[in-house]
């Protein structure tokens, strides 16, 4: 089964409900707007599950995944998330708690799959979490102590 189709399960069992799959109309305009193309595991996963869903789009544990239209890079989130080197090559997708932090993976001209960090820290230094989307889900549906803070 798909990460994707995992994480749709997992959300069910932990009081949120995913999205609807973006479009592939909306990921190549998002890729054309921001000028990067999206790892396959991250585009696989918003086309099978665009984030979680209003009005449960928060999981019993407090994360919220994002859909494709709110997905943005880090200085357009949070001034004091987008004090970090290259803060402009990542983009938000998922938080805890209504913003107590957020997750953003990078994106870049090409395919590769990008590392994704915690932003928002105290020290506003991004942390690494995982070398890629599917990483950082598997994780995820580990156990939240998995994608904390350290």
């Amino acid at each position: 089964m798909s990460v994707a189709k995992r994480l749709i399960d997992y959300w069910k069992t932990h009081g949120a409900s995913a999205e609807r799959g973006a479009e592939v109309k909306a990921l190549a305009a998002f890729e054309q707007r921001h000028g990067v193309r999206l790892p396959a595991d991250f585009r696989e996963y918003l086309m099978t599950a665009d984030g979680t869903a209003p009005p449960h789009d928060t999981d019993s544990e407090g994360f919220s995944f994002w859909p494709l239209t709110k997905i943005c890079p880090v200085p357009e989130s949070s001034e004091s998330a987008g004090r970090f080197p290259d803060a402009g090559a990542y983009f938000i997708f998922a938080d805890y708690l209504q913003w107590s932090w957020a997750y953003a993976i990078r994106l870049t001209a090409d395919e590769t799959s990008g590392p994704i960090v915690i932003v928002g820290t105290k020290d506003g230094n991004p942390q690494r979490v995982a070398e890629s989307f599917t990483t950082f889900a598997e994780l995820y549906l580990q156990g939240w102590e998995h994608i904390w803070i350290k």
